[in-house]
């Protein structure tokens, strides 16, 4: 294990894992079949019975991906692949739902931000604050965007962030990618470690 301390209370925050995205019918190509594949799943049951049995805040982030009649803010973003898959996309109940392998339990707030990070429009700053975190642990999907979006977003609002690199995942054809994020620019706001480390220092 790495040698760090936790700073005060943690919350575990799990983003994005709704069947619109990482479902059988989700909207990204691969990711599906990624997530099956990575073991990221019994690795976030892991950190969500770690926070249960002491007792800890756990907070479920889903992402808002709707057509352009849908969009809250009247208008969608000009540029990025990402505005592919927002036109491509309506809200319904299907793919707002968490995948039931990490579905959470009565008390457990489930949040939901408009489009990328996780504290946008959410409520998840004030959900954290009433619950007493300072230290916010990340898992989820996908790594580059989501997860990656929330840890500078936390920093942004005091919290210590931690992002629990073996619980996060990303299509295959990104997995370069998520290895930049993580090795080089994760770490300049975020302990990026795992799973087993996480939990052995709660």
């Amino acid at each position: 294990m790495q040698d760090w301390k936790m700073k005060g209370r943690p919350a575990l925050v799990i983003l994005h894992m709704q069947e619109g995205i990482v479902g059988r019918r989700g909207i990204i190509p691969g990711l599906y079949e990624a997530v099956q594949k990575s073991g990221i799943i019994p690795r976030q049951q892991a950190l969500l019975k770690a926070f249960r049995d002491r007792d800890l805040p756990i907070v479920f982030v889903r992402a808002l991906h709707v057509n352009g009649s849908q969009n809250p803010c009247g208008v969608l973003p000009a540029y990025g692949n990402l505005c592919n898959l927002i036109e491509a996309t309506k809200a319904t109940p299907d793919n707002q739902e968490i995948i039931p392998e990490v579905a959470p339990r009565n008390g457990e707030p489930v949040l939901t931000n408009w489009l990328i990070g996780a504290f946008t429009n959410s409520g998840l700053d004030e959900v954290l604050k009433a619950r007493g975190a300072e230290t916010i642990v990340l898992a989820g999907c996908v790594t580059h965007i989501a997860v990656y979006t929330a840890a500078l977003q936390a920093v942004d609002r005091w919290y210590s962030a931690i992002i629990a690199a073996d619980a996060c995942t990303v299509p295959p054809d990104l997995a370069k990618v998520e290895e930049v994020v993580l090795e080089m620019m994760a770490p300049n706001v975020a302990l990026v470690t795992g799973t087993e480390d996480i939990i052995g220092h709660i």
